[in-house]
């Protein structure tokens, strides 16, 4: 059983056939990734040089924030390299006169597409997979190293003569040396906001506990604290000022890092935390709308019972009472819609309370993925059509759809977070290039 089952998987898609094509798309395929993979890196990267030079972050860390962003940017490029591959793959094709050797012996356009289609399949799949088990903890990765740099952006964005507020502390010191690696500042002054109160110190350090990300550790020494205390004596209040002198002096201070760098986002969830946490956010605005949606039925079934009264009553008085009653019909109905009215906004104010951001990442999480298979349909598609087409052209072709691709993303993004479209117009991009490929093949077909 087992072996004619494998006979037939290898018949119709691990054929001689299918493994010439894979053997000319695979190296395409790499090329691709590798291509995409330096573009969109290379958006990033003036980012991470800026961490380097304005913030004055060792190369050490900004290469661990790189190699924590690579997952998330291969996640972007493995279904769009699709799209060089097949393009490049089939330009070859047609450039060799291969499709039409194959054709010639008998072989149909869905027949030479087929190992094309099942490849761009399997890559969906992966992403799929990919995406949920390393892109997550490579996001999570790099959104704590980020938080640990950003934690120690006022420790590198010391300069002399200059402020650096920490917390309720404002500091500002006349040099700074480094000594054994470590960088001290000399002739502090320190200004307390919150307090009345300064210190004033030979030397010290400003260091985080590599524990904490937002406790910071101040350290003087030699040095004195000016301090001024209201004192009340009676029914009367006295100032005065007191100093005192230290040998050493620490202080902690916590900074409040912004809440992105330590609560999970979409963009740290699985598929399964995902769903779990729009179902829980979903659960209220959904009964409210709900019990709006039997509101708004029974102002309608009041309206139609309404009507309905008002025409049995037509058939048995005059009409000087009947128009008396349709007058007083048309204010009962003006009332019933003004309350269906305020119904309907109350369903559309509860429909703008839903998560709509975390179930567009939710979409989102299968529609990259899935592109994967479009752009396969497409490219084939394409690729047929281009006959004699080179490597430039296919790049060329290549590069255009990637950008009209993310156009349309960041496009339908934008709206949907607008509250302009729903969460699942996220796959419109995918239904647009699908519905070109699907009307390029088909053609092909026919022909």
């Amino acid at each position: 059983m087992y072996k004619r089952l494998f006979e037939k998987l290898k018949f119709h898609f691990f054929s001689r056939i299918d493994l010439y094509f894979y053997k000319e798309l695979i190296p395409n395929y790499v090329f691709g990734i590798l291509f995409f993979t330096m573009i969109l890196l290379l958006n990033q990267l003036f980012f991470l040089i800026q961490f380097y030079i304005q913030y004055n972050v060792p190369l050490n860390q900004v290469f661990l924030l790189m190699m924590n962003l690579l997952p998330f940017i291969l996640s972007n490029s493995i279904p769009i390299g699709i799209l060089p591959a097949y393009l490049l793959t089939m330009g070859r094709f047609s450039q060799d006169s291969e499709i039409v050797a194959m054709r010639s012996c008998g072989l149909s356009t869905l027949r030479i597409v087929r190992p094309g289609i099942v490849f761009g399949l399997i890559v969906s799949v992966f992403s799929i997979i990919y995406n949920d088990r390393y892109v997550i903890s490579s996001n999570v990765n790099y959104l704590k190293l980020r938080a640990q740099i950003m934690s120690q952006r006022l420790g590198v964005e010391l300069k002399e003569k200059s402020f650096v507020q920490i917390a309720g502390y404002k500091i500002s010191f006349e040099e700074i040396k480094t000594e054994n690696n470590m960088e001290i500042l000399y002739r502090i002054h320190v200004a307390d906001i919150n307090g009345r109160k300064t210190i004033e110190a030979e030397k010290g350090r400003i260091f985080t506990d590599p524990e904490n990300m937002e406790h910071y550790i101040l350290k003087f020494i030699n040095g004195s604290i000016s301090e001024v205390n209201r004192t009340k004596f009676g029914d009367e209040e006295e100032d005065k000022f007191f100093i005192s002198s230290f040998r050493y002096l620490s202080i902690h201070s916590y900074v409040d890092l912004p809440k992105e760098y330590y609560t999970k986002g979409p963009d740290t969830m699985t598929i399964l935390e995902l769903g779990k946490d729009i179902k829980e956010k979903s659960k209220a605005p959904i009964q409210q709308i709900e019990n709006y949606f039997k509101d708004r039925e029974r102002l309608t079934k009041d309206i139609e019972k309404a009507s309905k009264d008002l025409s049995i009553l037509s058939k048995n008085i005059s009409k000087e009472e009947l128009m008396q009653r349709a007058v007083e019909f048309q204010s009962k109905i003006q009332a019933l819609k003004g309350d269906m009215n305020r119904v309907d906004q109350q369903i559309q104010n509860y429909r703008k309370s839903l998560p709509n951001y975390n179930m567009m990442k939710w979409n989102e999480k299968f529609a990259l993925p899935l592109i994967s298979f479009v752009f396969a349909l497409m490219s084939l598609s394409i690729g047929m059509f281009s006959a004699r087409s080179g490597r430039n052209e296919g790049l060329g072709i290549a590069v255009i759809i990637m950008l009209l691709f993310y156009g349309l993303k960041f496009g339908s993004e934008n709206l949907i977070v607008k509250q302009i479209l729903p969460p699942f117009m996220e796959w419109f991009p995918n239904i647009f290039f699908f519905v070109i490929g699907t009307v390029l093949l088909w053609k092909k077909i026919r022909e």
